[in-house]
């Protein structure tokens, strides 16, 4: 079984290998339980776009997006939002993984007639423990009619027109769904605020004028996550 009527929508950036295995593993272990699959490269160097390209012959629900240059988290969510053609967007990042008992649990509690659903948020980490918290935003949502946008250019938060989400009652939590995000080393997320998100806050304005220059290079907070075997 699948979500119906819904598209997966991801931004992705040289992950050809990243800490949950790379592009290919993420939209293999997604793309047969949705209806469309939209990935957004913005501007990757590793090859990224070529494995994208080849997936499109296994995944015939895969559509690809692609620019240059990266503007900001929230202008490209927000893009997203506006290619996809569907009434319900579920919304991942590449490092981050839902299950077929995932999906499951999502389709015994979806009622197309809500607004959105929130999910909790599992952290794995190489040397510490998991962390387990909600979820920075409702992952799953319903685009017609609601006018949903993200705002902010690091740790975005989504919006539905003016009304920010967490002040929205109607917005379901389904607990026993947890989003699997694989975040690597103390080390490589420390590297990953240095590289990228800190330089982000410094350099964007809140419109997201400004370009920033990313790590072309290989580094810590791309390095594989042995607890992704854990999962299918």
């Amino acid at each position: 079984m699948k979500l119906n009527n819904t598209t997966l929508a991801t931004i992705t950036w040289n992950s050809v290998q990243n800490s949950a295995g790379g592009i290919k593993r993420y939209v293999d272990s997604h793309a047969p339980f949705v209806d469309k699959v939209l990935i957004y490269d913005t501007g990757s160097t590793d090859g990224t776009l070529d494995v994208l390209n080849d997936l499109r012959k296994q995944h015939s629900n895969l559509e690809i997006l692609a620019e240059k240059e990266f503007k900001g988290f929230s202008i490209e969510r927000n893009k997203l939002i506006q290619q996809c053609k569907t009434p319900w967007i579920l919304m991942l990042d590449d490092d981050e993984l839902l299950t077929s008992t995932d999906f499951d649990n999502i389709l015994e509690n979806f009622n197309p007639r809500e607004l959105a659903y929130s999910f909790n948020w599992r952290t794995h980490f190489t040397d510490r423990e998991d962390d387990l918290s909600e979820n920075m935003f409702p992952k799953l949502f319903k685009k017609t009619g609601l006018r949903p946008e993200f705002k902010g250019n690091v740790f975005e938060e989504l919006y539905f027109g003016e009304m920010y989400w967490k002040k929205i009652p109607e917005i379901i939590k389904i607990p026993k769904i947890e989003i699997k995000h694989f975040s690597g080393s103390k080390k490589g997320y420390e590297q990953k605020m240095n590289e990228l998100y800190n330089p982000m806050r410094q350099e964007y304005n809140f419109f997201g004028k400004k370009k920033i220059k990313r790590p072309n290079t290989f580094t810590a907070w791309k390095e594989y996550d042995p607890k992704r075997d854990d999962y299918n």
